[in-house]
């Protein structure tokens, strides 16, 4: 089955955020691709200071992803 990009939405719905909401709910995702089973999206944080604190949501958005039946690899930026 392949993957959808309502899959991979699903699942990173599931990332929390220090100060609230998730990185779906806050408009976060961007350039989200599915190619086959390769996922790619890009994490947009607000400020410069935010993004030196995503790191660990980056990661953790990563390996949801990679959770979803037929995801071979991911990246996020």
């Amino acid at each position: 089955m392949a993957v959808t990009k309502d899959q991979v939405l699903s699942a990173l719905s599931r990332i929390e955020l220090p100060d609230g909401g998730n990185i779906v709910s806050r408009d976060m995702v961007r350039a989200l691709t599915v190619d086959g089973d390769k996922v790619r999206f890009v994490i947009e944080a607000p400020s410069p200071d935010m993004a030196r604190q995503m790191e660990p949501a980056r990661r953790a958005a990563e390996a949801a992803v990679s959770q979803v039946a037929g995801v071979g690899s991911v990246s996020a930026l």
